[in-house]
């Protein structure tokens, strides 16, 4: 059987810059097995992306939030599949929590605390590919909620603000090889939140058709993103798009 099973134990020292000193130890284990040399599964439960590259500081005074490069090593490792049309981020998985500035203090109140990330619970990944030229690729991430404590300044009590629910992030990849290096692919993400967070969904069909000689290319898709609020109405919105090309030659 080609299984192997990597169990870890990591610590971490945080020191702020009051000299104040935090110190956590984390345990999980990671598995991976391989099926008939062509399906990958991957499982990482608790994992620890400490030693994960951190993100340059960025100051963005535009109307677009900054993507960030992936660096942790289970988002990198056989993920090709999910760029199919780009419309995966896998930061979003573990990333800044949802409501992490989106409450309100008191005057006589102060933030003490207020996690910049999602603490991930596990990971499931699977990626493989027949000898008929289908491929398969399923990524979900659990994450935990995360809280924000508030320190009121006249009692000296500390209070706990929901900053991000229970999470459920998924993605579901599938694409079939055609003739002359031709491809259709159909994308499902979603992401399901606990509590009266917004749920969504995308689903997207790609196509991509090539003649014999190569010389001319096709490419159409249809997308389709769906929010769904508990207080709110729900948003729909859509995505068309058709090319037409000459890819060789003059």
């Amino acid at each position: 059987m080609n299984l192997s099973f990597v169990p870890f134990i990591s610590g971490v020292n945080e020191k702020s810059p009051d000299g104040e000193n935090n110190t956590s130890l984390n345990g999980g284990i990671d598995v991976k097995y391989v099926y008939n040399n062509a399906y990958t599964v991957d499982v990482s439960l608790i994992p620890d992306f400490s030693q994960a590259q951190s993100d340059d500081e960025v100051f963005n005074l535009s109307s677009f939030e900054i993507k960030f490069d992936e660096n942790r090593q289970f988002f990198v490792e056989g993920t090709e599949i999910f760029d199919k049309g780009g419309y995966l981020y896998t930061r979003r998985i573990g990333g800044r929590p949802i409501n992490k500035n989106n409450f309100e203090i008191n005057e006589n109140e102060e933030i003490i605390s207020n996690p910049i990330s999602s603490n991930i619970l596990n990971l499931v990944k699977v990626t493989g590919k027949s000898s008929t030229g289908f491929s398969i690729g399923s990524l979900n991430g659990l994450t935990a909620k995360s809280e924000a404590e508030v320190l009121n300044t006249e009692t000296q009590e500390i209070c706990s603000v929901q900053t991000s629910t229970l999470s459920n992030y998924n993605s579901l990849v599938l694409d079939q090889a055609l003739k002359n290096n031709s491809s259709i692919t159909l994308i499902k993400n979603s992401v399901l939140r606990s509590g009266k967070d917004y749920d969504a969904n995308l689903t997207v069909l790609l196509y991509r058709w090539y003649n014999v000689k190569r010389s001319y290319t096709l490419s159409a898709r249809k997308a389709i993103s769906q929010q769904y609020f508990s207080e709110a109405k729900d948003e729909i919105g859509h995505e068309y798009f058709l090319f037409l090309g000459k890819v060789s030659g003059k």
